[in-house]
């Protein structure tokens, strides 16, 4: 990085470690310059590079980045280099003519490359134009594995590269077509170390940039400006390490194709889609009926209000859940009633719901908490010896079964959320799902403005104009945008619901006797929906308190959450419902152990296995 130096240097592109590498290249005029060139959009990668950039600078080296591309992220990132203080060092050339990019490549030392997805939406022709403007000028090529370079350059399927446009210049085709018939292409594992064959030493290495491939057998090729580092780089050693998010939703291209034609289409809030989506759900479950509405929220609050809670009334629920189930009593008017949890696992105990019974007892709101049923049978018993209505809180609970029924198949009213960080998702959403032909009438009206039913059709050719408010309502419908993404999402949730289960059984055989770490137990009235994974930290035993658990997995690039802290913990709902900290000690000894451990369907076992080598490390330190 300079003449003379040899400096480490350690960048992370899509949370894959890409180096451990030495500078052993020159270049006149002194600082060292990385070029990179693409279409600026979120998946392809150049915010990191700008991280990166950061990080090198911080260690006092005199680096510099120059972009060429431009779309819908370059604001973005110009903001993003500023706040990293590196907006002196970074360029954004936005498009440059071949000449000019020719130049730029010139008084660069290195290519980065961050990702090349767009490769496989029909643009083939741009990324051979990228790599083979940088290797005719003589760079060093670096790729993200998890940004898409390998799949173009393994296992024979690299000719994808030699598909050119009629505007690649002709001294790009001649170096492409005859000189890179010689380049070093790497060898299909990842697992593997780098393989050079017959490279000339006027031209450059193209690496797969995986750390297992970099490490494993410490090749140096005498033509690679880039060395890989010799010895072996665990994952535990690491100073950087791919981010394990605590969530993310799986979306595919019949999700994207669906919303793409629901915004050709024109008609783009409730309409014909939610209509299909709500059969399909429906179906699903097994329910007569399944409304679509904009939040699980909402449909909690259109539930109570169908069921008559209103001023005065009592509506006993949970105090371990999230404030959304206690802000849908207080929207009625109705005043919330907290009933603690069991010792074994924080769903509702029945028993402490038969204590808060009173006269003004209008509803009982038991939560599925994490996926699991509660005892149904038993708050059914008890709702009937105060005429109290059941409206279910199933937020987590799809597709979760209750001895033998699927959670919303039976009951009058059961409350599903969609929101982005559940089983499935259409972005926001909920769904109200019953068996009462009036009461799903009396929601669907509810949900929009209270007018009279099917009034979205007006604005269609088989609507009219006319309209009557019949009831009190609100804006609550669920959008054809929204509906889009579930069609699909409904399809996948069989293969979500036994992707989940496998990753359950994988941390439970791996954290089984780990000192300090209490696993969830399983459900004791049917099948969890697996919707968390929720481990309880015993800091007598283990020595170590919740916070620094979290912290440590946190330095370990693993996100987690806190499901959750109880309503009777918040200032609000102190000051609300007259209620204390201590109120309800079960909640409260639930969440002060609880952390939830990563759990999606993409997740892959060994993430599972990372996760539970982080934690060990963490609590048998």
């Amino acid at each position: 990085c300079g003449p003379g130096a040899a400096e480490r240097i350690h960048v992370n592109y899509h949370g894959t470690d890409l180096s451990r590498f030495r500078v052993a290249r020159r270049r006149k005029g002194g600082g060292f310059r990385v070029v990179s060139c693409g279409w600026l959009k979120e998946y392809k990668g150049f915010h990191i590079l700008l991280e990166a950039v950061a990080r090198l600078v911080d260690r006092g080296i005199d680096v510099r980045l120059d972009i060429a591309g431009d779309g819908p992220q370059r604001s973005y990132l110009e903001r993003r280099a500023a706040e990293l203080g590196i907006d002196g060092r970074v360029t954004l050339h936005g498009y440059l003519r071949h000449e000019q990019l020719r130049r730029l490549y010139r008084d660069a030392d290195v290519f980065a490359l961050p990702s090349v997805v767009m490769g496989r939406y029909g643009r083939q022709d741009v990324i051979p134009n990228v790599l083979a403007e940088a290797m005719a000028a003589g760079l060093p090529v670096i790729g993200s594995a998890i940004g898409g370079v390998p799949e173009l350059v393994e296992d024979g399927t690299w000719n994808s590269l030699r598909r050119f446009s009629r505007l690649t210049p002709p001294t790009v085709r001649r170096v492409w077509r005859h000189e890179c018939e010689q380049a070093p292409w790497l060898d299909g594992s990842v697992a593997r170390s780098i393989r050079q064959v017959g490279v000339p030493r006027r031209f450059p290495a193209v690496y797969r940039c995986g750390w297992q491939s970099l490490d494993r057998r410490g090749h140096r090729p005498d033509s690679v400006c880039w060395e890989p580092k010799v010895d072996p780089v665990a994952m535990s050693d690491r100073e950087e390490q791919a981010v394990l998010p605590f969530h993310r939703p799986f979306l595919g291209e019949e999700e994207i194709a669906e919303v793409c034609d629901t915004l050709r289409s024109g008609w783009l809030t409730l309409g014909p889609k939610t209509q299909r989506f709500e059969q399909k759900f429906a179906e699903r479950i097994g329910a007569r009926h399944a409304v679509a509405v904009s939040s699980c929220t909402a449909a909690l609050h259109l539930a109570l209000e169908t069921v008559g809670v209103g001023p005065g009334d009592e509506v006993i629920t949970s105090p371990y859940t999230f404030t959304a189930t206690v802000a849908a009593i207080l929207y009625t008017g109705a005043r919330p009633v907290l009933a603690d949890v069991a010792t074994d696992y924080p769903n509702i105990d029945p028993e402490e719901i038969a204590r808060k019974v009173t006269d003004r007892t209008r509803a009982i709101i038991p939560v599925h908490f994490g996926g699991a049923p509660c005892d149904l049978d038993r708050i059914a018993e008890i709702a009937d010896g105060c005429g109290a209505a059941v409206v279910e809180d199933a937020a987590h609970a799809l597709p979760a079964e209750y001895k033998g029924r699927t959670i919303g198949g039976t009951g009058k009213a059961v409350a599903f959320s969609l929101y982005a960080g559940k089983n499935i998702t259409t972005g926001e959403g909920g769904i109200l799902a019953t068996d009462d032909d009036s009461v799903a009438d009396d929601v669907r009206c509810r949900r929009l403005h209270g007018i009279s039913r099917d009034a979205w059709k007006r604005y269609s050719m088989e609507g009219s104009w006319y309209y009557e408010v019949s009831t009190r309502g609100f804006k609550y419908n669920m959008t054809d945008i929204n509906a889009a993404i579930g069609l699909h999402q409904l399809d996948r949730l069989d293969a979500f619901d036994k992707r989940r289960r496998e990753l359950v059984a994988r941390y439970d055989e791996r954290l089984a006797g780990l000192r300090g770490v209490r696993t969830p137990k399983p459900p004791v009235y049917g099948k969890s929906a697996w919707h968390l994974y929720v481990v309880e930290i015993d800091a007598e035993e283990c020595g170590i308190e919740r916070s620094q658990v979290i912290e440590g997995l946190r330095s370990a690039g693993i996100g987690t959450s806190v499901h959750f802290i109880p309503i009777h913990h918040h200032p609000f709902y102190q000051e609300q419902l007259g209620c204390r900290a201590e109120d309800f000690p079960q909640a409260t000894a639930h969440y002060q152990r609880a952390v939830s451990l990563p759990l999606f369907p993409a997740m892959r076992d060994c993430d599972v296995d990372r996760v539970a080598e982080a934690l060990a490390a963490i609590v048998e330190a």
